[in-house]
């Protein structure tokens, strides 16, 4: 298993796949068929100043496989940073 750090650019097609397969089926079910609106959405999560995104992956028959996602930003209080998952 590896966890690292999305590079915002490079990574986005990937992010995009995993959140339409994640969040267009069983539990949540969301339409997210106008493909636009995704894209805009993924970049608002993606390409602000303060978007920090992790992804995970696991090694099968050697080769690494996304499974998961951290989305989300950089929060700046008064007692001090805060991650928090979009």
């Amino acid at each position: 298993m590896k966890i690292q750090e999305l590079n915002n650019v490079k990574d986005f097609e990937k992010v995009k796949d995993v959140f339409y397969r994640t969040f267009s089926s069983e539990l949540w079910f969301d339409d997210w068929s106008d493909k636009k609106q995704l894209n805009l959405y993924i970049h608002d999560l993606l390409d602000q100043n303060n978007s920090l995104s992790f992804d995970l992956f696991i090694e099968e028959n050697g080769n690494e496989i996304l499974v998961g996602l951290a989305l989300g930003r950089v929060m700046h209080f008064y007692e001090g940073n805060q991650f928090r998952v979009d």
